[in-house]
């Protein structure tokens, strides 16, 4: 009825198909979750070494799970990490900014 042959048709229908596909959206996907990703990791030390922790504990998933070497248990949730680390304890006294830093790795 066309008067082609099936591998020109199907070459048609790829470059038609090639046509009106999205943008590779994994890409970008990919990218603005690298964002998310540094700007969370920014926001975590920010808190961290100001020792602003509302802005720490406000990160945390209810089921937040903090483990250290060394210690011989574990806190698991949200409240319980919470508490300890406002806990002065944890800090060797009241918490406050540039008690603990944090060092990337190379």
């Amino acid at each position: 009825m066309l008067e082609t042959s099936f591998p020109a048709l199907n070459s048609a229908l790829q470059r038609a198909r090639a046509t009106v596909a999205p943008p590779d959206t994994d890409a970008l996907a990919g990218d603005r979750l690298e964002v998310a990703r540094a700007e969370a990791i920014s926001r975590y030390v920010r808190a961290w070494e100001t020792g602003d922790f509302d802005a720490f504990v406000s990160m945390l998933t209810e089921d937040a799970i903090l483990s250290m070497p060394l210690w011989l248990y574990g806190l698991d949730g949200r409240d319980a990490v919470a508490a300890s680390l406002r806990s002065p304890a944890t800090w060797d006294g009241q918490p406050r900014p540039g008690r603990y830093a944090w060092c990337p790795r190379r």
